[in-house]
């Protein structure tokens, strides 16, 4: 496990490198964590992913977006669009890193629709993971629900969970609508937990509409991203893991 800053001076990225081990598949995989709290209560998983992958032979690049965790920036200051970015610029990095040229994206909740419109624009990214993926306005409308704000619930800017939903921030995810994936996507594995169905319903549509070559993975098991317990003690969802592992490496 290997931390490291990358990126332009003024817009240092945090990031965590778990190499190969040997012997080498000649892939990699970035993972695009979800926004705020649900992070927090994710990152245990990832890690564990991320150490699955490294052992089966698949370089793996784990990173904070500009505003979060250990990169710079504020969340108040952090955009979609900088996100999108950032992932492609983490792609990129970790070709250079591992001498990689077969990448994959893994997204999970939010962290789904980045990774699909960073594969998108990018055009060279092999396989995408899309883990719980949500809908922009639905999202919208679930963080609503549990926001405080000075001014008032139901629109932008709010906070929820100690984390700032700014009014920038939600017009841009409000754009990553799932119904506009389009052909250009990878193959692409979809899991999704008890939780998250039957919402996932318009991506899964969509999918099938453009002919993107995707496998659907429902399973039962923890739901990490919606545990209002103490962080980390909702366990993994193992089962979950292990399958886009399988589909990853295959």
């Amino acid at each position: 496990m290997i931390p490291f800053f990358f990126g332009a001076a003024d817009r240092q990225l945090f990031g965590i490198y778990e190499p190969a081990r040997e012997p080498s598949l000649g892939r990699g995989v970035v993972m695009c964590h979800p926004w705020g709290q649900e992070y927090l209560r994710c990152h245990q998983s990832l890690r564990f992913l991320a150490r699955l992958l490294a052992n089966a032979g698949v370089h793996v690049l784990r990173f904070d977006y500009f505003g979060t965790g250990d990169s710079t920036g504020e969340l108040e200051e952090a955009t979609i669009e900088q996100w999108i970015e950032d992932t492609q610029l983490a792609v990129s990095e970790l070709q250079a890193m591992g001498n990689v040229s077969r990448v994959s994206l893994v997204g999970l909740r939010l962290g789904a629709l980045v990774a699909a419109e960073a594969s998108r624009r990018l055009q060279t990214v092999e396989r995408l993971v899309l883990w719980d993926p949500v809908g922009g306005r639905r999202y919208l409308q679930e963080l609503s629900v549990i926001a405080t704000s000075k001014d008032r619930r139901g629109e932008p800017p709010f906070v929820v969970e100690g984390f700032p939903m700014t009014a920038d921030m939600a017009r841009g995810i409000a754009t990553l609508d799932p119904t506009r994936l389009g052909p250009e996507l990878p193959a692409t594995y979809v899991a999704l937990s008890a939780a998250a169905r039957p919402q996932p319903s318009a991506a899964l549509a969509a999918l099938v509409a453009a002919g993107v070559p995707h496998e659907t993975a429902p399973y039962e098991g923890p739901v990490i991203w919606n545990d209002s317990g103490e962080l980390g003690t909702a366990g993994m969802p193992v089962k979950a893991l292990r399958g886009m592992l399988g589909w990853l490496t295959a």
